[in-house]
This record gives structure tokens, sequence and C-alpha cells, in this order.
């Protein structure tokens, strides 16, 4: 999946979902007496653990991750000042277009963030409500002000 390649936080995300499904089963087989320190080590006993899990965190993960692509974008474009006296017509509807596809490519949390702040949530409030740290949530806001900056030359105020 593109989307995998291109998103660290993506990535990251999935890998926690990994990590956070199948560690209570690592446990329960764990204490089961399942595991052999003179078969394998306890890590890769782990890891063992982990990619027996990791399919059907994958499809869930991808399942949703599909439903809320699919959702109707967000009417953000108020949020970003795409509209200047420098710029013509055919400019302004290009920044448009960029930020809807680049608020689509977001991460379902980061999108719903952006969101209530468009409502007139704070950075901190706004991540509260979406379960991310407001550093991390202010980190992948920098991110989306760069690549804005980068491809029209302005940055958004958010």
């Amino acid at each position: 999946m593109e989307v995998l390649r291109s998103d660290p936080d993506l990535r990251f995300e999935l890998a926690i979902d990994t990590v956070l499904v199948a560690l209570p089963k690592f446990r329960e087989r764990l204490a089961d007496g399942r595991w052999q320190s003179t078969r394998s080590r306890l890590s890769t006993y782990f890891v063992g653990a982990l990619v027996l899990d990791f399919p059907n965190i994958y499809r869930s993960w991808l399942a949703r991750w599909s439903r809320s692509a699919a959702e109707e974008p967000l009417d953000l474009l108020g949020a970003f000042d795409i509209e200047s006296p420098q710029r013509g017509p055919e400019s302004t509807v290009e920044a448009r277009d960029e930020v809807v596809r680049l608020i689509g490519t977001l991460p379902t949390n980061v999108r719903k963030g952006v969101a209530l702040m468009g409502f007139g949530y704070t950075i901190s409030e706004a991540a509260q409500l979406v379960g991310i740290s407001a550093k991390a949530f202010e980190s992948r806001l920098g991110r989306v002000r760069r690549r804005v900056a980068e491809t029209h030359g302005q940055r958004p105020r958010l």
C-alpha cells in the first residue's frame, strides 16, 4: 500500500496497533508455559507472536483506514490562506485542489484534529480529543505546513 511507504506516522500507528494487540496474547502464552528457553530467546518468541498476529491486525487496520479515506473530504479550505491578490484564479483553484489532496493523505486522527481546529479548538484541545499528544500533533501540522509551503510558496495559517 503506497500510503504506508510514504507516511512514517501511519507505519508507526500500525506498528503500535500490532504490539497492543499481540502483547496480551504473548503474555498469555508465556503464562501458559508455551515458551521454552531452550528453543528460542524471549525476544525471538515475541517477534514470532507479532508476525503471527500481524496479518489480522493489518486487515483490520486497512479496513478502518479505507473507510476513513472514503469519507467525504472535510471542508477545511478556510483554514489555509490560499487566496491572495498575487494569485490568479487558476493558481487559487490549483492550491485548493492541493489542500484537498493533502488533507486526504493525513492520518485519520490528524485530519480530525485539523477539522476540530477549523471549528475553533486549540492545538492542545484538538490533540487531546483525537488521542495524541499536543507535541505530536504540532509536529504533524508542521509537516503539513512545510508541504504546502514547498508546493505553493505560501504557509497555511493553522
